[in-house]
């Protein structure tokens, strides 16, 4: 019954990133999702209570698999300049992802500039990652890998890189190759704040 239950929900939240990948949120309705999905109503309303429910869903689910990916490629690095290289080499992912997740940037950023629940959800994430990636220059500064830097003003800058970059993807993704223009990015940046031994 629980697995019948769970695979309700995963078929419900592919079709929804899909539509709202492709229609947006505001012109994707249940109903359509529902018919996409292979479900009925009765069923989307049993895991869901409404369209903003699933959307959220998605986002947090989205933010989860990305910070614990994050994190993974962290703790398996040698020093701090290797993880960050590392992370900058995982944005081919993001741009060739074929389901819906990277076009659904925009539906996040639109849906979070004129609705305050959608706003919090999206805000505590980049607040985490913020920090997460505050503490990971201050690691390299500590173990001597990373200039004695402003460890909170070089994790907005690399933040703010990738998200100009994932922007520029997203509104023209034929225009570059922005995988690689987001790793070169990055790891042109960080060699500027590498210590040399």
């Amino acid at each position: 019954m629980q697995e019948r239950s769970q695979k309700t929900r995963s078929l419900i939240q592919k079709a929804a990133l899909k539509l709202f990948a492709k229609n947006g949120f505001d012109a994707t309705g249940v109903a359509e999702v529902c018919k996409a999905a292979g479900v009925s109503k009765g069923s989307f309303y049993h895991h869901y209570g409404a369209k903003q429910d699933v959307f959220i869903d998605l986002l947090e689910t989205w933010v989860a698999e990305l910070e614990a990916e994050l994190r993974q490629t962290m703790a398996s690095s040698r020093n701090v300049p290797e993880a960050i290289a590392a992370i900058a080499s995982k944005t081919k992912k993001i741009f060739k992802d074929s389901d819906g997740t990277f076009h659904i940037f925009l539906e996040f950023w639109s849906q979070a500039s004129h609705d305050p629940v959608v706003w919090k959800k999206t805000v505590a994430p980049y607040a985490r990652f913020l920090a997460l990636f505050e503490g990971v220059v201050q690691r390299g500064i500590d173990e001597g890998s990373l200039k004695p830097v402003n460890a909170k003003f070089v994790s907005r800058v690399l933040i703010s890189l990738a998200l100009g970059i994932i922007a520029q993807g997203l509104f023209m993704p034929k225009g570059e190759p922005w995988d690689v223009l987001a790793r070169e990015s990055i790891e042109y940046f960080i060699k500027g704040i590498v210590k040399e031994p």
